[in-house]
């Protein structure tokens, strides 16, 4: 062999190399950007999810337990992720909208104590009933979560 395609030889293999180990980066790179797409993704489900949360809060302020209820009947979304379950209690007499009983039935893990509901043992829900005015008043207050103190107010 001579030394014009030893030297040629040289070259292509590491021009090869060099092309393996871009190829191996740009691996690399689009496996960080799906992450990263995936992350996002996330994100914007669990925005949404905090959004739902938020104005559960804000309804449970203002008395408005329909709102909740429609929420959660038109987003099953919003079902899934409130901590409660809000449904109409069925009342023969008509009477005004903030005095309407609801049921709030309230998932595991997140509870209330004993003494404020009653537990059905074919019920996955602790369940109560309150109206919205009794929501509205009894929402606002300083609340500690986690060592972190939030005032709804």
């Amino acid at each position: 062999m001579d030394k014009e395609r030893i030297k040629k030889g040289y070259e292509v293999a590491k021009q090869e190399l060099q092309e393996e180990e871009i190829n191996r980066v740009k691996e690399v790179i689009k496996a960080t950007l799906r992450k990263m797409e995936d992350l996002k993704q996330q994100k914007r489900k669990l925005e949404k999810q905090i959004k739902i949360l938020r104005l559960d809060i804000e309804d449970f302020k203002s008395g408005r337990l329909d709102r909740i209820e429609e929420r959660q009947k038109v987003d099953k979304e919003a079902k899934e992720v409130s901590v409660v379950v809000i449904e109409k209690e069925v009342v023969k007499e008509p009477c005004y909208p903030w005095l309407v009983p609801y049921v709030i039935s309230v998932k595991e893990p997140y509870y209330v104590p004993s003494t404020i509901y009653y537990s059905d043992s074919t019920s996955d829900y602790s369940s109560f009933s309150v109206t919205g005015t009794t929501a509205k008043n009894y929402t606002i207050g300083s609340y500690n979560i986690g060592g972190e103190i939030i005032n709804l107010r």
